[in-house]
């Protein structure tokens, strides 16, 4: 696998700079097998409910779940869920093609 550098390592939010709020793909994990989150936030959206997520709130999160390792994924359009089918999350823009994306079989 391949990611940017990590926001969340060893237990540790790795913070950044950057306060801009968007759309949001991230994954962490606590170290244990099967244990994985995997998050898409919607954002940026002028309806007063979805404003996104900062890369630091991304972190925040997922420690809050219990995770020691996390990363920040594509965003934007690319931040689209789908299970079994159906789109989870509330899209802002039309689904785009992607050349790296996480897929799961269970």
């Amino acid at each position: 696998f391949c990611f940017a550098p990590p926001s969340l390592q060893n237990g540790s939010i790795v913070y950044t700079s950057d306060t801009s709020r968007a759309q949001r793909t991230f994954i962490g994990t606590n170290g244990n097998e099967g244990d994985i989150w995997v998050v898409v936030s919607d954002g940026r959206y002028n309806d007063g409910e979805s404003a996104g997520l900062t890369l630091n709130q991304t972190a925040e999160y997922l420690v809050s779940k219990g995770c020691t390792f996390g990363v920040n994924l594509d965003g934007g359009g690319s931040s689209t869920m789908y299970f079994n089918g159906e789109v989870l999350n509330a899209a802002k823009y039309e689904e785009r093609a992607l050349v790296d994306f996480v897929y799961y079989i269970g």
